[in-house]
């Protein structure tokens, strides 16, 4: 939910709290005929209340001038990638990702510099990826999993646009189905709805970053987890996974529990996002690297 809206129910709330407590100390103290009391109480009740309220949205609104300094912060580091096209480049925040863990998923790129990226969740960061991995004249790859067909012809459509052929970017179409799976190394069973089976199969057998901003969750389900567990069988040593919305409860429990296996670690952990290393043991075997 935006910050705006939660300050907003927030302080309609305490108005209405406010009137509550007022008219119940009023009914009470009316009651033993003390007029004078009643309209103390009420007066006294309404200003506590008020201050409250002011404290309540003095703090909000430091809250969200703090993330729009992030947000413009990262932006603007985001211009020398951007202005590297003539393209107008899809807006970030709203469904999108934000600009501020954008920016922190591409200094990973730039650092670790890996040659294949499984995205859940394809997008405006897809295109960003992408034009990051032309920028460092690296030998990417990107294969997104969208579970919505009609968004995955969108995003198609958007990479046409800005002339990614199939060799850089592949978007896989994976239907949401039932699934029960469990993690043999942390013994985490889980049941939900999550990618086909087929679209493990369409990846490369080794895999050097991963990126979860999909599939859309549903409150209370977390329904993301199964990303590591689904896709560590391919995973490289030093493997980066970014996941985005951790400020979430659903993702925040996903990453701890995703920190429960010995082999994970955490890079950096943001205001809505959380990247992760991957440190593969030394007798885990990985899938041979294909093209």
């Amino acid at each position: 939910m935006p910050l705006s809206r939660r300050r907003s129910l927030l302080v309609i709330g305490g108005i209405a709290a406010c009137f509550l407590v007022a008219a119940g100390l009023g009914a009470v103290i009316e009651h033993a005929h003390a007029s004078f009391v009643v309209d103390v109480a009420i007066l006294g009740g309404l200003v506590g209340g008020c201050a409250g309220l002011g404290l309540v949205y003095s703090y909000n609104t430091s809250r969200e001038v703090r993330h729009l300094k992030a947000e413009f912060d990262a932006a603007t580091g985001l211009t020398p990638l951007l202005g590297s096209t003539d393209r107008l480049v899809p807006t970030m925040g709203g469904m999108a990702m934000d600009a501020e863990p954008c920016h922190h998923m591409l200094t990973l790129i730039s650092r670790y510099k890996p040659t294949t990226i499984v995205e859940f969740g394809p997008g405006t960061s897809t295109v960003l990826i992408q034009l990051m991995l032309r920028s460092l004249h690296a030998p990417g790859r990107i294969f997104c999993i969208e579970h919505d067909p009609h968004f995955a012809l969108a995003v198609r459509e958007n990479l046409d646009y800005f002339g990614f052929g199939s060799d850089e970017v592949t978007v896989i179409e994976a239907p949401l189905a039932p699934r029960v799976l469990v993690d043999e190394t942390t013994s985490h069973s889980w049941q939900g709805k999550w990618y086909l089976e087929e679209a493990l199969e369409a990846l490369p057998g080794q895999v050097d970053f991963v990126v979860v901003d999909g599939p859309p969750d549903v409150p209370g389900v977390g329904l993301r987890y199964p990303a590591l567990p689904w896709i560590k069988g391919r995973l490289s040593d030093r493997a980066v996974i970014f996941a985005d919305d951790t400020n979430r409860v659903a993702e925040r429990r996903m990453i701890e529990r995703w920190l429960e296996d010995p082999d994970v670690s955490v890079c950096h952990r943001g205001g809505s996002f959380t990247s992760l290393l991957f440190r593969r043991s030394a007798d885990e075997p990985v899938g041979e690297k294909t093209d």
